[in-house]
C-alpha cells in the first residue's frame, strides 16, 4: 500500500512540474515579413505565465505548463492575437494583422479673438485642475528606436500607476519588463 501511494505522490509530481517547450515565427500578414521583438505570453490556467520575445527573424522559444493553455502575442503596430498551444502542433508560423487606427478629424477655428486657442486651453486646464479623482492603471508599455527601419532598442514593460487630472501621474510601479538592444537581450524583473 505505501508503495502505490509513493508512486502515485510521484507521478502527481513529477506531472505538476512537467513543461512544454513552444518554437514558432511571428510573421507581418500583411507583408510576410518576421516581426522581430514581439511580445510572448503564455496563459495557463493556474497562473504560471512565463514571458518572452520574438528575436531579429521572429523566432520565439517559450514554456508552457499545460496543452491547454495559450499564448498572447503583441508587438506595437499590430492586433494582439490569443492562439491556443495546439495551434502550434500543425502550425509554426503565426501571423498577426497590422491595426489600423480611424480618427476622427478635430477642427480647431480661431475666432476674432486674438488669443482664443491660449485662452480655450487656459480654461480647460483650469478645469481640470479642479478634480481630485485618483485613476488606478494597470498596462503594457512599449518603446521603440530604429534607424531605416531597423529595430535598435525596446523597451517593454508592464506598470502599475496611479494619476489623476490635476497633478498627473502620483504614483509609478514597474511590476516587469524587457529591454531589448540589437544583438544583445537584457531582462528587467
Amino acid at each position: 500500500m505505501k508503495k502505490i501511494i509513493l508512486i502515485t505522490v510521484l507521478f502527481a509530481f513529477n506531472y505538476s512540474f512537467s513543461q512544454i517547450t513552444i518554437e514558432g515565427f511571428i510573421f507581418d500578414k500583411a507583408t510576410n515579413e518576421s516581426l522581430p521583438y514581439a511580445t510572448i505570453q503564455s496563459i495557463s490556467l493556474n497562473n504560471k505565465n512565463y514571458y518572452t520575445i520574438s528575436n531579429e527573424d521572429g523566432k520565439f522559444e517559450i514554456n508552457v505548463v499545460s496543452s491547454a493553455d495559450s499564448l498572447l502575442v503583441r508587438t506595437i503596430g499590430f492586433k494582439t492575437k490569443k492562439v491556443p498551444i495546439s495551434y502550434f502542433k500543425s502550425n509554426k508560423t503565426l501571423y498577426l494583422s497590422p491595426n489600423t487606427y480611424n480618427l476622427n478629424t478635430v477642427l480647431i477655428v480661431a475666432k476674432k479673438e486674438k488669443n482664443y486657442v491660449y485662452n480655450l486651453l487656459s480654461r480647460l486646464l483650469k478645469k481640470y485642475e479642479k478634480k481630485k479623482h485618483i485613476t488606478d492603471s494597470k498596462a503594457f508599455l512599449t518603446l521603440t528606436s530604429s534607424a531605416r527601419g531597423i529595430p535598435i532598442e525596446i523597451i517593454e514593460g508592464f506598470y502599475n500607476s496611479k494619476q489623476s487630472l490635476s497633478k498627473g501621474i502620483v504614483d509609478f510601479k514597474l511590476k516587469g519588463g524587457v529591454l531589448a538592444k540589437k544583438d544583445l537581450f537584457l531582462f528587467i524583473v
